[in-house]
Order: C-alpha cells, then sequence, then structure tokens
C-alpha cells in the first residue's frame, strides 16, 4: 500500500493529508495511486556516461551539472558529458562513492578505503588519505554545512569535518551516540546541520553533537522550512526542533527507502532499493517508472528539473509533461484522428480513421457514437461543437448533421439545399452561424454555405478552388476560407471576394486558418511556413527565421500571448510578440519551443485535411489532431523561466589544438600536458602566438529544460562589425584572425526567449609576425627602394639563367639530330650507297645467271640490314620506350637473333619486375650500340659456343654484362690503341655517364660489363 505523508505548504506547520489518507483501500495499493504525468528522460554509458551506477548528482553555482558514477566523473550541460578524471598520483584509483559540490564550485569526492579529494577548476588534490577511516569501508555521505565546511560519514560511524584546509575527526567525546552505526547527514533549509546515529537524531551545534529524539532512523532529508523528513520500516516523520515528532502510519511493503528528497513544492520524493519511486502531494500519492527500480541518489537543479542516479539504470530527469497524446481508437494504439473538438458539457468528440468513427470522451476513456446513442451515419470526416450545445458532424456521402442528448435534432443534404453531400469543413461561430465547406463526387459543385436562422446561403467559389479545407473568423467577424488548391477567400457583407492575391505571388498550399483578436489572421501553409494577414499587410515566418516547421497544419493561440502550432514535425509553441516584431522589422527572428521526442513524444504529425483539427477547450487545454491520436497541450503547466541561461567559453582551439579551457586541469592528458590557459578565471587573457590564425570558440549553456533549443549569438569584437545569429550551433570559428587585439562575446537565449545580455567574454591578442609589426611598416618603405633594386638584379639574373638554359637545351637538341643524321648516314647511307651499286652495274654478257642470282641475293641481305637498322634507329626515338623494361625486352630480342645467326647459345638473365622510371633516348641508343658491338665481337672473333646475357640493378644504376666461353684474349693495358672495338665501346659507354669494363683471359672466354645509371646528365 502507498501512504500519505505531510507537506509543508507555505512554511507553516505541517498539516496530516487526513483526506488522502481516508481515502486509501486497506488492501490493493497500486488501485489507489495515481499515475502523474512527467517526461523522463534517461542517459546512459552509451551517451557518455562512465557507468550506469549513478552514486551522486550536483549542480555547481557555473550551472553545470555534476554525475558521479562508480567509475567516473563527468560535467553535463545538458547536451554532452565531459569526463573528468578524480586520480591523484600515490593514491589507489577505487570506485567513487559520494559527491558534493560547495559554495565556491569546488567538488568533493569520496572513494573507497576512505580517500577524499577535492576538484578546484579540475585540479586534483587529495584531502583525506586511507590512513584516516577503517580500510574497505568508504565514505557513505557528504554535505556541506551553513559555514562551508565539507562533512564526511564513514560506514564505520566516524565522521570527518573538513574546514579550511583542515580536517577534524569526531568522536563519542564530541556528542556522537555510542555505537558503530553510520552517522547520517542533512542540511535543512534552515541552515541546521541535522544527523542521525543508532537510535537518535540531533543537531550539531556549538561545535557539538547534540541528539534531541530517540527514534531510529534508516534514512533522513532536510525540510524546506526547517527540520528534517526521516522514515523506518516504512514509516515517516517530520521532525522540528521543538515541536512534537509527527508520524504518520503508513505501509511500503517490500520497499527500503534509500534516498528522500523535498521538492520546492513541497512534495516529498523517496528512491528505493526495490520499488523506484514516489511522489507524495496534497492529491495523493504516486508512484513513477525510471529506468531502475534502485535509487542511489536525487538533486533538483535550479529550474525545477529532479535528477535521479540509479544502480545500472544511468541517470534519468523527471519534469513535468506539457503535451501528452491520447489515443482514441479501439483498432490501433495509434489512431490517426481526422477532427477534434470539445462541446459545451467539456466532452471531448474525435473523427478517427479509417472508417471515420466518431468518439467521445469525458476523462474516463473513449466511447463510439453508435445506433444506441441516435447515430447510424457511416464514415464521418468533421465534428465541430455548436456554442447552443451538441455538435454537428460532416460525413462523406451523406451530408451535414447537428447531434445531442441522443439525437440527431437536423440533418441537411443535397435534397435539402446543401451544395454537396460531402463535408469536411465546417465551422460553428458564437452567434450562431454554421459554415461549411462542401463538395461532391464530380468536383463540379465545391462551394462554401453558411446556415444562419435555419437558412442556407451559398458562395460559389472560383473555378478550380477545390474543396474548402479551413474556415475561420476574424476580429471583425468576417469568414475566411481556404481551399485546397491554395485560394485565400473572405466573406464580408455576404460578399465573397479573392485575398489570395494579398498574401503569397502564387496560390499555395494551405493548411489551417486562426484569427486573433487584434485583427490578425494567421496561415498555415504547407511548405511556406506561416503568414500573417493584418490590416491587407502580409508578412511570414519561415524555418530560416527561426519557426519550428514550415508545414503549419493547425494554429490555436493559448490566450496567454503564445501561439500553438502543429504539423509535419510535432507540437511547438511561439510568441505572438516576436511574430509581430518579425512583421514589423524589429526583429529578424523567433524562438520556437518545439515538443517532441525528448518530452516523451512520439510519431507526433498532425492531420490536416479535415476541419476542425483543432481546438481550444473549456478549460484552457488545447487538442489537437494528430496522425497517431489526440495531442493535448496543458498551457496552465508551463512555467515560464524568466532566469537567463549561464553561458560559458568551454574551450579555444588554434590551428586545431586546445589553447585555453574551462576547467584545464582537469582535461585529459593529452591534452593537459600542453597546458591550456584556464578559462573559469575571469581574468583570463589568451595571446595567439604568430601564424595560428584558425581559432575555434567552444561555448554552451548549462540550462536542462529544452537544452537542444538554447540559442546563441556571438561576436569578435574587432573583426565582427555586429552580432552572429549562432542559432544552436555551440562553436564559432574564424579561418584568419589578423593581428590586433579582440573580445570575444557571446550570449545565449533560453525556451523562453530569455537573453543573458551578459554573456561570457574572452580577450584575447593575436601577436604579429615580425614584417606584420609597426616598425616594419615605418622601415618597409625605406628599404622598398633597395628590394626594388635588388629585385631588379635578381631578376635579369634569373633571365640571363633561363637564356643559358634555353641554350643547354638548344644544344643537346642539336647533338641529338646529329647523331640521328649520323647514325642515318653512317648506317643507312652506307647500305643505300651497296644498293644503288648494284642495281647500276651494267651487264656485259660475260654475266651468267649465277653471277645475277648472286647480286640479287646480295641486295636482299642488305635491304634486310637497312630494315633492321631503321627499326632501331626508330625504337631509340619512340618516347614510349623510354624504360629499362623497354630497353631489356629489345636487348634480349636482339641477342637472340644475332646469335641466333651464328648458331651461338644465347642464355639470358633479365629480372622479372623492372622499374618503371624513364631511360632517355640517348642513353638507350650508346648502350645498345656498344651492346650489339659487344655481341660482333664473340661472333667474329670469340669461337664461342654459348653466351650469357644479364641484367642486374645496384642502387641508381643498371649493369649489362655479356658473357662468352669463346677462346678469350690479353686485354691490353690502353684499350684505345688497339682493336676489338674496346675503344668504341667505352667511349659509348662515356658520353653516357656509364663505364665499360672488360675481362678476358686466353682461353677463358671474355665478360664485357657495361655500368649505366638510370639518371645521366644528358
Amino acid at each position: 500500500m502507498l501512504f500519505p505523508v505531510i507537506a509543508f505548504i507555505h512554511g507553516r506547520i505541517p498539516v496530516l493529508w487526513l483526506a488522502g489518507l481516508l481515502a486509501l483501500p486497506a488492501t490493493g495499493g497500486a488501485s489507489a495511486a495515481v499515475e502523474p504525468t512527467w517526461v523522463i528522460r534517461t542517459w546512459q554509458s552509451d551517451a557518455g556516461l562512465p557507468d550506469n551506477t549513478v552514486v551522486g548528482i550536483e549542480q555547481t553555482p557555473d550551472g553545470f551539472l555534476w554525475v558521479a558514477t562508480r567509475t567516473g566523473l563527468v560535467r553535463f550541460d545538458g547536451v554532452r558529458f565531459q569526463p573528468f578524471p578524480v586520480t591523484v598520483p600515490g593514491v589507489p584509483a577505487g570506485e567513487i562513492k559520494a559527491l558534493v559540490a560547495d559554495r565556491r564550485a569546488r567538488l568533493w569526492v569520496a572513494k573507497d578505503r576512505g580517500v577524499v579529494i577535492c576538484l578546484d577548476q579540475g585540479r586534483a588534490t587529495t584531502v583525506v588519505g586511507p590512513e584516516h577511516a577503517a580500510a574497505d569501508i568508504g565514505a557513505s555521505l557528504m554535505v556541506e554545512d551553513a559555514a562551508g565546511a565539507v562533512w564526511v560519514s564513514y560506514g564505520n560511524g566516524e565522521v570527518l569535518r573538513i574546514q579550511d584546509g583542515r580536517v577534524r575527526a569526531f568522536t563519542t567525546a564530541d556528542g556522537l551516540p555510542e555505537g558503530a552505526g553510520m552517522c547520517r547527514l542533512a542540511l535543512d533549509g534552515t541552515g541546521q546541520l541535522w544527523f542521525s546515529k543508532g537510535s537518535w537524531v540531533g543537531v550539531f551545534r556549538g561545535d557539538k553533537f547534540r541528539p534531541l529524539e530517540q527514534v531510529d532512523a534508516t534514512a533522513i532529508t532536510g525540510a524546506r522550512s526547517g527540520g528534517i523528513w526521516w522514515c523506518r520500516d516504512a514509516q515517516f516523520w517530520k521532525y522540528c526542533e521543538g515541536r512534537p515528532l509527527l508520524k504518520i502510519p503508513a505501509n511500503l511493503p517490500v520497499a527500503t527507502p534509500t534516498a528522500l528528497h523535498e521538492d520546492r513544492a513541497g512534495c516529498l520524493w523517496v528512491g528505493t532499493v526495490e520499488a523506484g519511486l514516489f511522489r507524495f502531494d496534497p492529491a495523493g500519492p504516486a508512484t513513477t517508472t525510471v529506468s531502475q527500480p534502485a535509487i542511489v541518489a536525487m538533486k533538483e537543479d535550479r529550474e525545477g528539473n529532479l535528477w535521479i542516479g540509479t544502480r545500472g539504470g544511468g541517470l534519468n530527469q523527471l519534469k513535468p509533461k506539457i503535451v501528452d497524446l491520447l489515443t482514441p481508437g479501439s483498432a490501433s494504439p495509434f489512431s490517426p484522428v481526422r477532427s477534434v473538438c470539445q462541446d459545451t458539457d467539456g466532452v471531448l468528440w474525435a473523427v478517427v480513421w479509417p472508417n471515420g468513427e466518431v468518439l467521445r470522451s469525458a476523462g474516463q476513456g473513449w466511447t463510439p457514437l453508435s445506433a444506441k446513442d441516435g447515430w447510424l451515419i457511416p464514415f464521418s470526416q468533421c465534428v465541430a461543437a455548436d456554442p447552443q450545445g451538441g455538435i454537428w458532424i460532416g460525413t462523406q456521402y451523406a451530408g451535414l448533421h447537428r447531434w445531442r442528448n441522443g439525437v440527431v435534432t437536423d440533418s441537411l443534404n443535397k435534397t435539402s439545399g446543401l451544395a454537396g453531400d460531402h463535408v469536411e469543413a465546417l465551422l460553428a461561430t458564437a452567434s450562431g452561424e454554421v459554415w461549411i465547406g462542401t463538395g461532391w463526387s464530380d468536383k463540379e459543385h465545391e462551394d462554401l454555405q453558411c446556415r444562419k436562422a435555419g437558412q442556407l446561403q451559398t458562395f460559389h467559389l472560383p473555378p478550380g478552388s477545390g474543396l474548402v479545407r479551413a474556415l475561420a473568423t476574424d476580429s471583425a467577424g468576417d469568414c475566411w476560407a481556404a481551399t485546397s488548391q491554395g485560394l485565400l477567400l473572405r466573406v464580408r457583407d455576404d460578399v465573397l471576394t479573392n485575398e489570395t492575391g494579398s498574401t503569397l505571388a502564387e496560390p499555395c498550399e494551405i493548411r489551417c486558418l486562426s484569427g486573433s483578436p487584434d485583427g490578425s489572421l494567421w496561415i498555415g501553409y504547407g511548405g511556406q511556413g506561416l503568414g500573417r494577414l493584418k490590416a491587407g499587410r502580409f508578412s511570414r515566418c519561415r524555418m530560416d527565421q527561426g519557426l519550428h516547421d514550415d508545414y503549419i497544419s493547425n494554429i490555436l493561440p493559448d490566450g496567454h500571448g503564445l501561439l500553438w502550432l502543429a504539423g509535419n514535425r510535432g507540437i511547438f509553441s511561439v510568441r505572438e510578440k516576436e511574430l509581430d516584431d518579425l512583421a514589423e522589422g524589429r526583429a529578424t527572428r523567433v524562438w520556437s519551443v518545439a515538443y517532441g521526442r525528448n518530452d516523451g513524444l512520439s510519431r507526433l504529425q498532425a492531420s490536416y485535411d479535415a476541419w476542425p483539427g483543432a481546438a481550444r477547450g473549456t478549460d484552457g487545454r488545447l487538442w489537437f489532431a494528430m496522425q497517431s491520436g489526440v495531442a493535448v497541450v496543458n498551457p496552465g503547466d508551463l512555467k515560464e523561466n524568466p532566469e537567463s541561461p549561464p553561458v560559458v567559453i568551454e574551450r579555444v582551439s588554434v590551428n586545431g589544438k586546445t589553447v585555453a579551457a574551462y576547467g584545464a586541469g582537469g582535461l585529459p592528458k593529452p591534452l593537459a600536458a600542453s597546458a591550456p590557459l584556464e578559462l573559469s578565471q575571469g581574468t583570463a587573457h589568451l595571446r595567439l602566438s604568430p601564424g595560428q590564425r584558425r581559432v575555434e570558440f567552444f561555448f554552451t549553456a548549462p540550462v536542462f529544460t529544452k537544452p537542444e533549443i538554447i540559442g546563441f549569438k556571438y561576436r569578435l569584437f574587432g573583426l565582427d562589425t555586429d552580432w552572429v545569429d549562432g542559432g544552436v550551433l555551440r562553436s564559432a570559428t574564424y579561418a584568419q584572425v589578423p593581428p590586433g587585439h579582440y573580445r570575444f562575446q557571446v550570449r545565449a537565449c533560453n525556451s523562453d526567449g530569455v537573453w543573458n545580455e551578459t554573456g561570457a567574454a574572452l580577450d584575447l591578442t593575436a601577436e604579429p609576425h615580425w614584417w606584420e609589426t609597426a616598425w616594419f611598416r615605418v622601415l618597409a618603405p625605406l628599404a622598398a627602394a633597395g628590394l626594388l633594386g635588388g629585385g631588379i638584379l635578381l631578376g635579369l639574373r634569373r633571365r640571363h639563367r633561363r637564356q643559358i638554359e634555353r641554350l643547354k637545351l638548344l644544344q643537346a637538341t642539336d647533338r641529338e639530330r646529329a647523331r640521328i643524321a649520323r647514325d642515318l648516314h653512317d648506317d643507312l647511307g652506307s647500305h643505300l650507297t651497296r644498293i644503288v651499286m648494284l642495281s647500276d652495274a651494267e651487264p656485259d654478257g660475260r654475266e651468267d645467271a649465277q653471277e645475277v642470282g648472286g647480286a640479287l641475293d646480295e641486295i636482299n641481305q642488305t635491304g634486310r640490314e637497312m630494315t633492321l637498322k631503321m627499326s632501331e634507329i626508330v625504337w631509340a626515338l619512340n618516347p614510349e620506350h623510354d624504360t629499362l623494361d623497354s630497353f631489356a625486352g629489345y636487348v634480349a630480342k636482339r641477342a637472340h637473333e644475332l646469335l641466333a645467326a651464328a648458331k651461338i647459345q644465347c642464355r639470358l638473365d633479365l629480372p622479372l619486375d623492372l622499374p618503371a622510371g624513364p631511360l632517355s633516348s640517348p642513353v638507350r641508343h650508346e648502350v645498345l650500340l656498344a651492346f650489339k658491338e659487344a655481341l660482333h665481337n664473340i661472333v667474329k672473333h670469340a669461337r664461342a659456343t654459348s653466351v650469357l646475357v644479364t641484367l642486374r640493378l645496384e642502387g641508381e644504376s643498371f649493369m649489362l654484362t655479356v658473357e662468352d666461353d669463346g677462346q678469350g684474349f690479353v686485354v691490353p693495358p690502353d684499350a684505345s690503341s688497339r682493336g676489338h672495338g674496346l675503344a668504341n665501346m667505352q667511349h659509348r659507354l662515356a658520353a653516357v655517364d656509364g663505364r665499360c669494363e672488360v675481362r678476358s683471359q686466353p682461353g677463358d672466354g671474355t665478360c664485357v660489363r657495361f655500368d649505366v645509371p638510370l639518371a645521366t646528365r644528358h
């Protein structure tokens, strides 16, 4: 059974909730619990938590939320977790047991073995070592008192006070009750430090622990009005010094309270080991489901959000739900709703897809309108409340009907004057008019009609208008209609006019209309945002101006200055004043507050093809037809946050390297090694060395109500001429910061549009290079003349150098041309001359047929040799063969052909993979001729039977070796003076910076080696 509890109202003496107590049945506690509407959001290790067991939650004065898990500590700004190490050299790592933040923004972390570490600006210092507490027990509770001292309570009963750097242990001599049990500590709203130990509760006063009441408490927490809440065995008490102890008899079966907290509304929250989280207020007890039933820690932030630390379930945030989703469908848990309204009796009505069923709800579930209610007509499309009572129901095929008190009182169809039996738009006004958008299946009777005093008046729509999609009346009583083809029509004094031209240049899909008391007509477009037509002047707001969605399906004002809109991306609100300021040119953007997945809602998309699709209820709640049900907004639960958000510059990086950080002492080692500037000090001044030009600023606003829509604007004063609208982005990048003095400023806006105009700022100086300094600018003109003269001389030298290089290139070209001419003359020319001589020899009658045949054979042989020479020349000139691989292939082919003709065996030893680097034409040509010279020497003089041709790579050279098994010879000391072509081969190799080496002995054959560099100066 759940149980009532005491609440303090406005600081007065507690009052027993007897009404709640009497209302509780004797058994079946679950049935007595009323489930409140809360948004519960969970963060776990996959979102950045070091561990899913959260042992401590604290908020520091700068707004950051600090979350301690068993294995690590993180700083949270509502969007991102920043890890901070809690390790000190020489102290065992160990698990974290508790966390507390003091008023100086220092963090105190208790670890196992009794160790207490203080984090100041991220830098960790050991304050209490393992020698102060019994081993393996560890800290279990920490609290800061009104004097700024930090208290640590240990599992063996030991209590330490840390004040002004001094640690003092308190014992029974200081008033602590005897016994080894844990001493629990709590601070109440008046600043009084309370304790419970053994069977006593009391206060710490006059440097002594003073027991006051003999009770046995298993959990305590401070009360805001003074005193403590405490519990034992599922019983709760409220105790204040000098007042009677109030006991609340109640039972909480199989639930052991572990954490208590009284929120700012005076409600008590109880976290348990086995049963999760409970909340108690004057309306009665309620249970709230969180990610894990084992609760370890609780903390309420300055915005009123409640944070829950669980054992294994991560971090939970609880806040009241502003938007809820009702599911009226019976066939599907998320039935699409076409139309919605609330009648004068407060009954909610809805038409659902796909069967057009009409449902109603009076707060106790949904029931369909059926034959027993006097309703037999199928396929309804829209429903509108009649101010005189009852509802109007538009159908797909059967016209329009009025239902009231179980009876259809009025029916209109085509036979009774209705322009068409297809009705999907209705508007019932307080003056008794019913505006009807009608049509027929042939689409030739799409009209707007008005029923007044029992009579129908028809307004024929312009050709091609389409069906009426939305209806509204303005402050002047004019009726406005929007059609499916984007026409905007107005009826004034029984005259219909087309006002589309007063809005957009071309008709655009209009999904909804809404009139305001100030004379504005709000127009929701399908893809073109939100329009406003006021006093003949049209303006528009879109997503690039801060609107959450450009597809607007329904619009409702809440009467408190907010315009609520539903569209493709769910439900959001905008202040009417901001829209007015935008329309009048006083602002450049608006601020939208969206409600979706982070508010416990999903599958939110508004319906828009029947009217009305939204309604404002008699109690101020707003109802929207959605494709997943009916969304209800309770603006009365919306608590405006008048506090401007805190702003922090978290980090500055230059050329990708962190040079300044907020809490720099706690950065990971790779960053801390660079000793970044500490930004938490208000006097920080960042200096950028020359060459450091790409600067990135990372900032944040530690806000936990709608953190994803916090807006920022920034400027680098001295470079930016005006504020830059950063939207929701939390960084600013400057690709090139010139030398000079600057001040970076950033401001933030919370979800209610409240700006922190002071924001955060950082001064920085970009140091110049020597050529960017003032003295250089003074001396530069004086040196300019000298530099100009030097530049002219340098230019002349470069010009002369280029001329020399061109001459060298021409000389190399001339040498190559001369070589080609020499080859053509020496080789081809001699062969051609021989052919001419053989051809011109005239027979004198004495040559016989055999001599003529011999001449022809010689001509044939000479022609073959000439063809081979031409092929070699072409091969040497072709740049496609300027590679070592091509050269090796050609050498192998020529060696095989030449030696085969002489009946000498040719063996080749060539690498399979040769580099693809270039080998110039002169090198290929000279080496090939030298190689052929070596082969010819073998054929003519060596008397060899076998020749081995080898190619090897060595560094930047290659070696071509020709080795035979012939008779050999004695190599002369001076090769240039003897025959065998040795001098010729050496000259050819020298021409390409190579070397020719010949080794031979009589009877041992000959070895000719060509050593050729791959790159030469030629």
